[in-house]
């Protein structure tokens, strides 16, 4: 929920005209120099619609011994690794579905939509 409301900030500020040529894009990493106390790093999620950004906490848990930015997945084949993708994958599916419907005929959908 709360990335809905972060999206819808930033689509709101986004001007009509320039909705249908707006770009998006979804970048995963994680934070290399916040590792906590059990050796795993907090993934974040930065999307970026029309060069404004916003960032969120996944809160999934990767080890950065693991983490390829490059692709932006956790590198292995064990249970741990998979299962960890496949949500990031989830997620990033989410985001894709949501920003498709919110731009459907070029309307902007504004926050009380939401609630």
């Amino acid at each position: 929920m709360m990335f809905h409301l972060l999206l819808v900030d930033i689509l709101f500020i986004t001007k009509i005209e320039n909705f249908m040529k707006s770009t998006f894009n979804i970048l995963f990493y994680i934070k290399r120099n916040d590792v906590k106390r059990n050796g795993l790093a907090s993934s974040i999620v930065r999307v970026t619609i029309d060069g404004k950004r916003c960032q969120f906490n996944s809160k999934l848990e990767v080890s950065p011994d693991t983490w390829d930015q490059v692709s932006q997945r956790v590198i292995g084949r064990s249970v741990k690794a998979k299962s960890l993708n496949l949500q990031l994958q989830q997620l990033m599916m989410k985001l894709g579905i949501l920003y498709s419907e919110l731009t459907r005929n070029g309307r902007i959908i504004s926050y009380s939509d939401w609630v």
